[in-house]
């Protein structure tokens, strides 16, 4: 018969081996009786056990194994489950002339501490064209705008619970009724696609929000700004642009912007609730 007991402090291990060696000692000054491996204390322990136990004091998180009987058990160190080793595969935003649209974020660069507070942006090929990703945990919906699906004609399907949005633009409420099928690479390792709301947000191309990072399993590093998360076999880190290449982008975006002078539905609205004057121009 073995009994197994685990020790996680150093001074039961003590204290086992002390109550051993008095028991030891009190059983050499009593004559010697024959007796079957049946009848053995669980205390009374050979001496090859002792030093066992005494042995065991320099390695506290090991199991003892007690051996009574004519039986022979060899102790086994704890067994740990290991992972599979799998190789990083990071990657960083994609190469080439952005897809224009206008600029919609004011971005300004830092040379220390540059993703403390910058948001999630990296670049990804959709159909050949290089198109701009942020990644934000806090929007509830993955989201591809409109001027994505107009340059590389998407085709768009009917959402199936359509909703209002408030935040986006300036014109006031926006109702979202149509999703798109968005494929798209990022990198050479990583391939995917995602379900999204169609918006007339402009201030980027493709937005990934909870859907995505659930979906996904993927999990943001805060101080380095990066998601990382398994597919194919193959662990994804992705690598945030830097806010210098964020500014860059945007002033590629800059380019394309068409001035507009006409105010619109949201200026006008505010204009109106702070009771100030409008003079308007009527031209003939």
């Amino acid at each position: 018969m073995v009994e197994l007991q685990s020790y996680v402090f150093l001074d039961d291990v003590i204290e086992l081996a002390v109550k051993v060696e008095r028991q030891c000692k009190h059983g050499a000054s009593k004559p010697s009786k024959t007796t079957n491996s049946s009848s053995l204390s669980p205390w009374s322990v050979p001496k090859a056990v002792l030093k066992q136990v005494e042995k065991a004091s320099e390695y506290p998180n090991k199991r003892m194994m007690f051996i009574q009987g004519s039986q022979e058990e060899i102790e086994s160190e704890d067994e740990a489950i290991l992972e599979e080793v799998k190789e990083d595969y990071v990657e960083f935003a994609d190469e080439g002339e952005l897809l224009v649209i206008r600029r919609n974020l004011n971005l300004q660069a830092k040379v220390d501490d540059e993703q403390r507070e910058n948001i999630f942006h990296t670049r990804c090929t959709i159909h050949d064209k290089v198109c701009g990703v942020i990644i934000d945990g806090g929007s509830c919906t993955n989201m591809a705008f409109t001027i994505l699906i107009e340059k590389l004609n998407l085709v768009t399907m009917k959402h199936p619970r359509p909703y209002r949005l408030q935040w986006l633009t300036d014109d006031g409420d926006v109702k979202v009724t149509k999703q798109v099928v968005v494929p798209f690479s990022i990198g050479k390792s990583y391939k995917d696609e995602v379900v999204c709301d169609v918006v007339p947000m402009k201030a980027s191309h493709l937005l990934l929000g909870r859907p995505w990072q659930y979906d996904r399993r993927a999990i943001h590093d805060g101080f380095k700004n990066t998601y990382s998360f398994a597919k194919n076999r193959k662990n994804i880190v992705l690598a945030p642009l830097s806010p210098q290449q964020v500014q860059k982008d945007q002033l590629v975006i800059e380019k394309g912007k068409k001035e507009n002078l006409f105010a619109n539905k949201g200026e006008v609205k505010r204009v109106l609730t702070n009771h100030k004057i409008i003079f308007v121009l009527v031209a003939k």
